[in-house]
């Protein structure tokens, strides 16, 4: 469990220049007992796959709550029909970007995302996965997380 808090504490420090709220959140639908750690390692492909942690608020980085909550509200609205696709996209992801582009290259329709604020330029064209600079610029799926969070989060709609 040290690991995990001591990696959150440090990208807080790497993103900010100090410490700042981050935000973690765990789902444990399968049952498994195992530290936190290694529960992430197993099932988030050594956290290829999750956002987390993410900053409460920053202009330094993508992994904001904000985002975080744009995308859930855009799903919640915009794909309400659509949880068969949404559940074979977070399983695709398992196998990685290329097989995340390539299923949807051949899905046949275009699916939207909600952007992700605080990109690169260069990033927001494509959206689905994204290069952490603060994680050694290893990729990661920008909608693992707000799908799995889609079945636990409901938007408040007036």
């Amino acid at each position: 469990m040290q690991r995990v808090v001591d990696h959150y504490k440090k990208f807080s420090d790497r993103v900010t220049g100090k410490t700042v709220a981050a935000l973690d959140w765990q789902l444990a639908p399968s049952g498994r007992v195992n530290d936190l750690a290694t529960l992430r390692d197993l099932q988030y492909a050594d956290n290829r796959l999750t956002l987390r942690p993410v900053l409460i608020k920053s202009e330094q980085t993508w992994r904001t709550w904000q985002n975080v909550q744009n995308a859930l509200d855009h799903f919640s609205h915009d794909w309400r029909e659509r949880r068969n696709q949404l559940i074979a996209f977070q399983d695709v992801n398992r196998q990685g970007e290329k097989a995340t582009d390539n299923w949807l290259q051949n899905l046949g329709i275009a699916l939207k995302f909600a952007p992700f604020t605080h990109m690169e330029q260069a990033e927001r064209p494509k959206a689905v996965w994204a290069e952490d600079k603060y994680l050694n610029n290893t990729r990661r799926s920008l909608y693992f997380d707000v799908i799995e969070l889609l079945e636990h989060y409901r938007v408040l709609v007036p």
